[in-house]
């Protein structure tokens, strides 16, 4: 190993290998690490070839086997990546932290955080928040940008969807492929929506859906526990606010139920408002009607 007077700090075969006047304050350990550095600075890089495609950057940190060695010729600068294969791909982009297995592995484009097994491992686009086991861990498309998803197994299945941003524990939109400007937050919410947009899931299981009509729907706000629980297919416009609020409710569209298990009278029924606990107001309008009649 070595400690040069320009700061660099080397140890392995080939760490460091061709670093250049310029090149200073740079720490390379294990073999082949930072071995394309030139001018670059202030970096640390440590494992096997760690970091071994940068050049001329700046302010970089790899640890783990595997990390930082594919991808751009001068690399990113102001990174973080810790982990096996943590960031294997270095793109374009800056401001980037990869922590865990594999965890962005792909690189992304700028501004991604990614922590945790597998955690955005393909994202290829920049500004996105990956935080859980497999949070994200298909995202690929050009348009997947300004999502957040935070837990075990969030968007796992996502796709090209762009800006949803879904929070909790055990699989939230999991199967969500495409949908796009969707909220989700609670355990296993909005577990079955694959292609819909501009939905809003609020409370445990809420807009859980079925795995055998996976949701396409537009439109829905569903707030409470169990709020729409069964919602699914092309149901769109429903509006299901209260604990089990919309419980019943499969493919009916344009209802609006508020109040604790306030429901349709059956399960496709459209145009439906309902307020109240049990949904009690529409008895009361069917009272006041009748009234009238007289």
């Amino acid at each position: 190993g070595t400690d040069s007077t320009s700061g660099n700090t080397i140890f392995g075969h080939l760490a460091g290998n061709v670093i250049e006047a310029g090149g200073s304050d740079n720490l390379c350990m294990g073999h082949k690490a930072g071995v394309g550095i030139t001018t670059g600075t202030d970096n640390v890089f440590i494992g096997s070839e760690v970091g071994k495609i940068h050049t001329t950057t700046t302010h970089n940190v790899g640890i783990g086997s595997g990390v930082m060695t594919l991808g751009n010729a001068t690399g990113s600068t102001h990174c973080v990546a810790i982990g096996f294969e943590a960031m294997k791909t270095t793109a374009v982009g800056d401001y980037e932290v990869a922590i865990g297995y594999q965890a962005l592995k792909a690189g992304g484009n700028g501004k991604n955080v990614c922590i945790g097994f597998e955690a955005g491992m393909s994202v290829t686009h920049d500004s996105n928040i990956f935080i859980g086991r497999s949070a994200g861990k298909l995202a690929n498309g050009s348009n997947i940008t300004h999502t957040v998803a935070i837990g075990t197994g969030v968007l796992n299945s996502l796709l090209t969807g762009a800006h949803n941003t879904a929070f909790g524990g055990n699989d939230v939109m999991a199967s969500c492929t495409t949908g796009t400007d969707n909220v989700a937050v609670g355990y296993q919410t909005a577990r079955y929506v694959q292609t819909a947009h501009r939905n809003v899931w609020v409370g445990m299981e809420a807009g859980l859906g079925s795995d055998g009509a996976l949701l396409s729907g537009t439109d829905n706000v569903c707030v409470g526990y169990r709020a729409g629980y069964v919602v699914q297919g092309a149901s769109n416009y429903n509006t299901l606010l209260g604990s089990s609020a919309g419980n019943l409710i499969t493919t009916g569209i344009s209802n609006t139920l508020i109040g604790y298990e306030a429901d349709a009278d059956a399960a496709t029924d459209s145009y439906q408002t309902r307020i109240g606990h049990y949904g009690a107001l529409r008895y009361m309008t069917a009272q006041l009607d009748m009234s009238g009649d007289e």
